[in-house]
């Protein structure tokens, strides 16, 4: 390999553009952003799951202690109880219960055991402490104890100390942690998965718009680049030639780029205008059937040249409030069209009609027509679809797009409809009409 071609030779990210750059970086910021949020929610849930599971765990266990010991309390036999001879026996309760005289001895216990769990507690009640609640170290592990005291006519008679291991509900918690993790790390692999198809999703919008604006930039830079071409070489030739006519032709030239190129500047002005809400239409009452007359009857002479024939069907007044400035460019952009992509023998139908409270204006051709898949793209800037349409009638593809800022800025809609070979429909729905 010799040494330019080293030289010539780039890394890939070199060769990929600003704005793929851009985007790329957006897309992983977008996606780090979404997945954070969705995992912070998801991890907001699980932990307030496990907590409020946690914190509900003591006093669901006092409920049970306090319910058991109200149940020994309320047993009918409970003083014969105090008084019998010690009994124990070994029964399979979540809550165990025993019994225990005013002297301490263990009457009645529901587990082989000759000493209650805590008797430190049931010191403390036998001497007028009342209920209370302690915790104490089993073979097991850490047993909830419920102590209270048996009461007859305000004098302490014994005890009731109701007792239960904590070791289920521990088993649970951890069961419900385990199951929290594995699924807080399914949830963060689908939040990174869907940070990235929110991404992606956001993004499109704005790639859509970069690629139209390279495409503008592109078109308007080729639409500026012929007639300053042109004007060079008329200033060149003018320059050069000594003949007062040949200068004459030069400058006439010059003079008529220049005044395209003016025309393309001022609508590109506009169409900016448009884009940062600049253009506001300056409304009036006007009479739209007889502006759609006027324009007719001043393209007449141009569609007869071309040997088309130029119809209309409107109403003889039609008013409505509107900018006849631009409502009048708005037609001629519609009409001129029509005309231009109209070949000799063919015609254009400019219809006008009162529906409610709007107007509708339609322009109907019979040219070749438009392949439907340039029709969401008609009114783009500099975007011309079809063979016949992409050749240089006059125009800088610029009349759609500003036809559509117009309509816009009354507060109306353009649609268009074309078939191949069937001609072009566009229809522009104006609100607001009154009486002239």
């Amino acid at each position: 390999m010799t040494g330019r071609a080293l030289l010539r030779r780039q890394p890939a990210w070199k060769r990929t553009t600003l704005s793929e750059r851009f985007l790329g970086r957006t897309r992983r910021r977008l996606a780090l952003s979404y997945g954070l949020l969705l995992a912070l929610v998801l991890g907001t849930i699980v932990s307030a799951t496990y907590v409020a599971t946690r914190s509900h765990k003591t006093p669901q266990i006092h409920d049970q202690l306090v319910g058991t010991a109200s149940d020994k309390l309320s047993t009918p036999d409970l003083l014969q109880i105090l008084r019998q001879s010690p009994r124990a026996r070994d029964e399979e309760e979540a809550v165990r219960t025993f019994v225990i005289s005013r002297d301490g001895v263990l009457r009645d216990a529901d587990a082989v055991t000759n000493r209650p769990p805590d008797r430190a507690a049931v010191t403390r009640v036998l001497k007028g402490a009342g209920p209370t609640f302690t915790s104490i170290r089993g073979p097991t592990g850490v047993l909830s104890v419920y102590t209270v005291p048996v009461l007859r006519r305000g004098r302490v008679l014994g005890a009731v100390q109701t007792i239960t291991a904590e070791t289920p509900y521990n088993i649970v918690l951890q069961y419900l942690l385990l199951v929290s993790l594995v699924v807080g790390g399914i949830g963060l692999l689908l939040a990174a998965a869907l940070g990235i198809l929110m991404a992606n999703w956001s993004l499109r919008p704005i790639r859509v718009a970069i690629t139209r604006q390279q495409e503008f930039a592109q078109n308007a830079a080729h639409e500026l680049r012929a007639p300053l071409t042109v004007i060079r070489t008329a200033a060149d030739l003018a320059l050069r030639v000594d003949e007062p006519s040949e200068m004459r032709e030069a400058l006439t030239t010059t003079v008529r780029q220049t005044e395209h190129l003016d025309a393309v500047v001022g609508d590109l002005r506009l169409l900016a205008q448009g884009d940062t809400g600049g253009l506001v239409a300056d409304l009036a009452p006007l009479d739209l059937g007889a502006l759609v007359r006027e324009v007719c009857d001043e393209v007449q002479a141009a569609a007869e040249t071309r040997g088309i024939r130029l119809g209309l069907r409107a109403p003889s007044t039609l008013g409505m409030s509107g900018d006849r400035q631009r409502l009048r460019q708005l037609l001629m952009i519609l009409v001129d069209n029509a005309l231009r992509y109209t070949v000799s023998g063919g015609c254009v139908d400019i219809g006008l009609a009162h529906q409610g409270q709007k107007a509708t204006l339609t322009v109907h051709d019979t040219g070749s027509g438009i392949q439907p898949r340039h029709l969401p793209r008609i009114f783009d800037r500099f975007y011309r679809a079809e063979e016949a349409r992409s050749q240089d009638r006059g125009g800088a593809g610029l009349g759609l797009a500003i036809a559509r800022e117009i309509v816009e800025a009354h507060g109306g809609q353009v649609t268009v409809q074309s078939r191949v070979g069937a001609g072009t429909d566009f229809r522009v729905t104006l609100p607001g009409t009154a009486d002239p």
